[in-house]
């Protein structure tokens, strides 16, 4: 696997870009539009990602903004109109000149990112999807929380959007086994808990929206869904939910 790191502007944000090439001589079959977890950064997936380049997926994953080594307050990512953007950018620059065919894949926070791009792509909104993988998808953003917190949440959201809280997440949460000991992530890497009120507001958007319009999924479409059985933060129950309303055949 060949790793580039790129620096793109888009709307007058400077966002990070990570692309996994194919290494030299692997014919390049297909792009894969990836989505990383709310506080992650590109750089961790290249462990998991080198086993589609290695069978000539060309993977893109695009750092959002105030995450990893794109610009912006720590967790708060922007709104939807730069998400779209940052997607069309990566579809003009990757997957529409070599007319390849392309996949979304997403963990945590990236997974229900990677459903709300299969359900726009289902309804047309975005080109067709030829493969896709949700790893640990965050399907309920409030698991959790009170009503009360997260009309609190989408009431402050409207005033002061840029606002950031933590997420109180931390790596024992992803562990099955509260008695084993699990390494924070190393200080010098561009991990952090934070997200902002706009951003967790926008996440609960989108799970309505995919709630709302899953049956726009393609029957074809296939669909790759694994999960961490010892994540609290998106627990397996809101997983086999999902996986049981998805409309494709192809779903695994």
């Amino acid at each position: 696997m060949k790793s580039e790191s790129l620096h793109l502007e888009i709307r007058g944000h400077d966002l990070h870009r990570m692309v996994m090439h194919p290494d030299e001589g692997v014919q390049v079959k297909a792009v894969m539009i990836c989505y990383h977890g709310q506080g992650d950064y590109a750089e961790r997936y290249k462990d998991v990602l080198h086993v589609f380049t290695q069978r000539g997926i060309c993977c893109v994953m695009t750092e959002f903004l105030g995450h990893g080594y794109s610009s912006g307050k720590r967790g708060h990512c922007g709104d939807e109109k730069l998400l779209d953007v940052v997607i069309k950018n990566t579809l003009d620059e990757y997957v529409m000149p070599e007319g390849l065919p392309y996949g979304v894949m997403g963990h945590s926070m990236g997974g229900l990112l990677a459903m709300r791009h299969i359900v726009l792509s289902g309804m047309g909104e975005l080109p067709s999807l030829s493969f896709s993988w949700l790893s640990s998808p965050l399907i309920n953003p409030t698991n959790g929380r009170t009503r009360a917190f997260v009309k609190m949440v989408q009431i402050l959201a409207k005033f002061m959007p840029s606002v950031t809280i933590s997420t109180k997440v931390k790596p024992a949460d992803f562990h099955k086994d509260s008695d084993v000991a699990v390494a924070a992530p190393p200080k010098d890497q561009p991990w952090h808990s934070q997200v902002s009120l706009g951003w967790g507001a926008l996440l609960i958007s989108f799970a309505e929206f995919v709630e709302q319009n899953i049956e726009a999924v393609k029957g074809d479409l296939p669909i790759l869904i694994t999960q961490g059985l010892g994540d609290t933060v998106c627990p397996p129950e809101n997983t086999r939910q999902l996986v049981a309303v998805i409309p494709s055949e192809r779903k695994q």
